[in-house]
Formats: structure tokens, sequence, C-alpha cells
């Protein structure tokens, strides 16, 4: 069962290599290759971003397998990465993932 829950300072340092995997699909699509090429969000960022309350993570089996980052822009919530596992896409998690912040920045 996969799970969505706010992220932990201990989940920082998998997330980089997660968005690594998820952008290794868009090597398929010569015209978005490139973004397989960009560098992930740094683990210090993550952090900030964890700190802050503004990155949930998608668990299965208590492990991280996809992400959503945010950042507080004045009343908005400003999505900087979704992210899942290239293993574990098109199974509905990054919607999970929007679902949840979106949930947030109503209730904030």
């Amino acid at each position: 069962m996969i799970e969505i829950r706010l992220g932990r300072p201990g989940d920082a340092e998998i997330l980089p290599s997660i968005e690594l995997s998820a952008g290794s699909a868009f090597l398929q699509l010569p015209d978005l290759a490139w973004i397989a090429d960009n560098d992930p969000l740094s683990f210090e960022h993550h952090l900030e971003l964890i700190g802050e309350g503004t990155t949930w993570v998608a668990t299965k089996s208590d492990i991280v397998i996809g992400f959503l980052s945010a950042e507080r822009v004045e009343s908005s919530l400003h999505i900087l990465e979704v992210s899942v596992h290239s293993t574990v896409q098109k199974q509905g998690v990054g919607r999970r993932l929007v679902e949840a912040a979106k949930a947030w920045s109503l209730d904030n």
C-alpha cells in the first residue's frame, strides 16, 4: 500500500536519487531528453524544504518511492519538483502527491 506523508529530515538523502530515476523516463523522448541531464535539487535544499513543511513523500513498505517539493510564495504554494522512482511510475503516485499538497495549501 502506498502512503503519503510529510517529508522528514532522514528522507532528504534519498530524494535526489529518486529525482534522477524519475528523470530517466525523459530519455525516451528526444525533445525532452535534456530534462534527464538536469541536476537534482541538492540534499541541503531538500532539508530546507522539509524543514518548512513543504515536502511530501510517497512510501511503499516504509521505503520512499516518490516526493513533491514545494515552497510558499506569498499566499500560494509553488511546486518545485514532483518525482516518482522509475520502477513505480504510472500508478497514480504523482497524482496523490499533488493532491496532498493541494489539500495542505487549501488549509494553510
